[in-house]
């Protein structure tokens, strides 16, 4: 008999997922997610929100993206609009040209709102769990809810992270593009520094002092992750789109698809976890290529 989470653990379990993320994303937070001037009526730039109450109103030339809040649009917005474990209510006359993408968010809309592109849901974990399961009979396969679970975090993952840098994302699919065989052996050169620093902050470690270098290291990698698989799924979407000469593509499609390709390499026995890790190296030997002009 399967035996269900009750509602508080589960509630429990999304908030220490929110603030996990939402840690990780301060270190990537750009200058664009300072306060809004309420002044003016027209944004440049994309609009980032961690918790709190927002009333955003006017023309948005980028997208917008909250974290845990609860927010009241009104305007135009040409980008897409993120939501992630909020309360969201679009007024009258307000115009999404871009996606709307609702995870685990109550949605509400007034009359007269107008959105051109996809409302995209993923309800809450219990949710997703119906959804990934695959019932044999009486039992399920747990590889399977595993394996969507991972999808489900590792998409939230890089889907915030493209839109808190885009460009630089772009820029470093371009670079495992052009440099391939040079990012992979920079990536291998990045796991051996790794591995020295991990050995010597265990070994400070046992004097307390290499306890919060190896925390720090470790948030380091998962950034840099983060950031690495995101470039790859972006390029990997990107092309198998251009293979079937699919255009105008939205940012979160194509990096659904890169990262289901990744996905899907990674169940391969033996070699799924060989390609995933070569997958890794040009990641990390792309993002030192980008930042080392010279190399």
């Amino acid at each position: 008999m399967e035996k269900r989470c009750g509602p508080k653990k589960e509630e429990k379990m999304k908030k220490i997922g929110t603030v996990l993320i939402i840690i990780v994303f301060l270190f990537l937070l750009p200058s664009t997610s300072l306060p809004m001037n309420k002044k003016v009526s027209s944004y440049k730039d994309d609009i980032i929100r961690f918790g709190g109450d927002w009333d955003l109103k006017g023309v948005f030339e980028k997208d917008i993206l909250i974290f845990n809040g609860k927010i009241k649009l009104s305007g135009e917005v040409k980008g897409d609009v993120i939501i992630l474990w909020s309360n969201f209510e679009l007024k009258k006359g307000t115009t999404i040209d871009g996606d709307l993408i609702l995870i685990s968010s109550k949605f509400k809309r007034e009359e007269n709102t107008f959105i051109k592109g996809k409302i995209i849901k993923y309800g809450s974990l219990k949710e997703l769990k119906k959804i990934a399961r695959i019932k044999l009979g009486n039992s399920t396969t747990p590889l399977t809810f595993s394996f969507f679970l991972s999808f489900f975090f590792w998409y939230v993952f890089i889907l915030v992270i493209y839109a808190l840098i885009p460009a630089k994302i772009e820029k470093l699919s371009e670079t495992i593009k052009e440099k391939t065989l040079k990012s992979f052996l920079w990536g291998i050169v990045f796991y051996i520094i790794i591995i020295i620093l991990v050995l010597i902050f265990a070994i400070l470690s046992l004097f307390i002092i290499g306890i919060p270098f190896l925390i720090l290291l470790g948030l380091f990698i998962i950034i840099l992750k983060g950031i690495g698989r995101a470039a790859i799924s972006f390029l990997l979407g990107s092309s198998f789109s251009s293979s079937l000469n699919f255009k105008n593509i939205p940012s979160a499609l194509i990096l659904i698809i890169g990262l289901l390709i990744i996905m899907l390499l990674k169940i391969i026995p033996i070699a799924g976890g060989i390609l995933l890790l070569i997958l890794d190296s040009i990641a990390f030997g792309s993002i030192l290529l980008y930042k080392c002009k010279n190399c």
